[in-house]
């Protein structure tokens, strides 16, 4: 979360709304922004058209019907939370959507949710959704501005518009320095329709290798040709982009692209053309057909006339470490790592089913690697189908760090917006003298008696509404334990669903070849799930436990987030000491290096 650029404001009460808004959609498209902050994959609209495409697979015999249970839960669950949804059904949920999920009749559950998805289309709820958006914001309702604008920028990606696009018109409306004054809320009826999911029709102008002649016939079956120039009005803007042939290239148009943006556009063009190497790739396994990462898009209808470079991976989306740092890390693993036999062989080669995953630009097979390093990487259990093994075995690692994950952000936010501000307020906080920065967060969000140094903070904070609103939600999850221990459980609920719905789409990959709108943040997630999981089994194996098998750093995971749960039961009410359990994960590959014993003691 960065504080971006407002000169073109005129601050005042009228704007206040406008400008949370402006900063909460800047946090929701940014690429690097924590999980739990982005756009869900799914709400209550496509969770609805989730539901009838399983049915319809259960049906197929492609997957099992006990996969339904989740989705029903799912959607009932967020139909329930989502006052948009509600307003727009004729009844109750309970009308929709069975109370039990014993012995369904699916033909009967079938003709409901058809029912419930005519009654929550797409656009029915954007339109519903941009008008209580409109008066939420000129009413500065924070919450309802959170809530809406979340579902819809979720709404908008699963009708196909490219969160990049979003983020760009995001950015030219709200905080580029050109551009007319926002004085009032009346900028936000033209930035709704600037972002209004309309189709449009695109052509793609791409550099590929000359391979590609050979099969100059076969490539109109997919609206492709083979050009000797390119058109006068896209040659300067391809010699500006570096984009002219060599002698062993060639020019390839794809053709009647229906989507809604130039980088939606761009991506259906890349399908297209990997699509036409894999099928040559069946005959002639020695060279690849191969293009550049920059493609010039255009509308058929004109007015229209950009370059576009191949967007970034979901697998790329992560911080990284400096290069110098990493090195380090991967020094101290290779030397520390206590994994032995079956199990070094097990995490390395899940580390290979990562490195792959993270090679690959087709989203699709990294979902696929990124469900089976997981399943690679986790023990197997005697009883229970696979999938409930593997969402049991990860719920341990996602949970005890979900708080830790969510300070620590937020303290790099704050230091990140005015580091001195933040040092002094921090400073100040009773009975953490000598802490860290989380450790000082901790207490001062955890602690009712602190509430006069958050006061100070929210004021300081002036014009930075979300994080503001961010502090004041986090401080109101750690009023108490018992507000904690709910968010947890709500938290748990949502990677639970979330870790199932990447194991449909898995098998939906591999047996059907479909491709969800909403892949894109499946593999996000699963990333960062696994990336979690790796690095917590790297302190255990690393640091004083000196873990030797997987067995037993999932054991032990699960042993921590019993002893976290039972810590967070037992607790009363929060004081500055009490409270650090919520936050205490160490960095896992430098633990063994801070130990005063220097290192372990060579093998006997």
């Amino acid at each position: 979360m960065i504080f971006k650029n407002i000169k073109r404001w005129k601050v005042c009460k009228d704007t206040e709304g406008l400008l949370f808004l402006a900063q909460r959609l800047d946090e929701l498209l940014w690429d690097y922004t924590l999980d739990s902050y982005k756009p869900s994959s799914l709400n209550a609209p496509f969770l609805c058209k989730e539901a009838l495409s399983l049915i319809q697979d259960i049906e197929s015999g492609l997957i099992d019907e006990a996969n339904l249970k989740h989705v029903l839960e799912e959607l009932s669950w967020s139909i329930q939370h989502d006052p948009i949804a509600q307003e727009l059904l004729d009844l109750q949920v309970n009308a929709y959507l069975p109370t039990t999920y014993e012995n369904l009749i699916l033909p009967a559950l079938k003709r409901k949710l058809d029912v419930l998805e005519r009654s929550l289309t797409p656009y029915r709820y954007l339109h519903r959704c941009f008008d209580a958006l409109m008066m939420a914001v000129q009413d500065t309702h924070k919450k309802t501005i959170d809530l809406i604008v979340k579902n819809i920028i979720t709404t908008l990606i699963n009708i196909g518009i490219s969160k990049k696009s979003l983020y760009e018109k995001t950015q030219n409306y709200f905080f580029t320095s050109d551009g007319p004054p926002i004085e009032d809320c009346n900028i936000l009826a033209t930035f709704l329709k600037e972002i209004y999911p309309q189709p449009r029709r695109f052509i793609v102008y791409h550099v590929a290798s000359d391979l590609i002649c050979q099969i100059k016939d076969s490539i109109k079956a997919f609206n492709m040709e083979i050009i000797e120039e390119l058109p006068q009005e896209v040659q300067a803007l391809a010699l500006k982009h570096n984009m002219l042939k060599s002698p062993s290239q060639c020019y390839v148009v794809v053709n009647a692209i229906k989507e809604f943006d130039i980088y939606s556009a761009q991506e259906a063009a890349s399908t297209r053309l990997d699509q036409v190497s894999d099928l040559f790739t069946l005959f002639h396994h020695r060279q690849q057909i191969n293009y550049e990462s920059t493609a010039i898009v255009t509308s058929s209808s004109g007015g229209i006339l950009a370059a576009v470079t191949i967007t970034k991976g979901a697998m790329d989306k992560p911080f990284d470490l400096p290069a110098d740092k990493a090195s380090k890390d991967l020094n101290r693993l290779v030397k520390s790592i206590g994994l032995n036999g079956s199990s070094f062989e097990r995490f390395n080669r899940v580390a290979d089913l990562h490195g792959v995953c993270v090679a690959t630009d087709i989203v699709e097979n990294q979902l696929v690697n990124l469900w089976t390093a997981l399943e690679t990487l986790i023990p197997t259990r005697m009883k229970g189908a696979k999938v409930a093994n593997v969402v049991e075995a990860m719920i341990p690692f996602l949970m005890t760090t979900y708080f830790n994950r969510i300070i620590g952000r937020l303290g790099h936010d704050l230091i990140t917006w005015k580091r001195w501000t933040i040092k002094s307020i921090l400073n100040r906080v009773p009975d953490t003298v000598g802490g860290s920065v989380t450790q000082k967060l901790l207490a001062l969000l955890c602690v009712q008696t602190n509430q006069p140094l958050r006061d100070e903070l929210y004021t300081a904070l002036g014009d930075f509404h979300l994080l503001r609103f961010r502090i004041f939600s986090i401080a109101k999850i750690f009023s108490s334990p018992n507000s904690t221990k709910k968010a947890l459980e709500k938290h748990e609920k949502l990677v639970r669903w979330q870790i199932r719905r990447i194991y449909r789409t898995r098998n939906l990959i591999v047996h059907s070849g479909a491709k969800p709108t909403f892949i894109h943040g499946l593999v996000e997630n699963g990333h960062d799930y696994l990336d979690l999981i790796l690095f917590e089994i790297m302190k255990f194996a690393c640091g004083d436990y000196r873990t030797s098998t997987l067995e037993q750093a999932f054991d032990l995971a699960t042993m921590k987030y019993e002893k976290f749960s039972n810590q967070l039961s037992e607790t009363d009410s929060f004081d500055a000491l009490n409270c650090q359990f919520l936050g205490s994960n160490k960095n896992a590959l430098a633990d063994i290096s801070r130990q005063p014993w220097g290192k372990e003691p060579e093998s006997l």
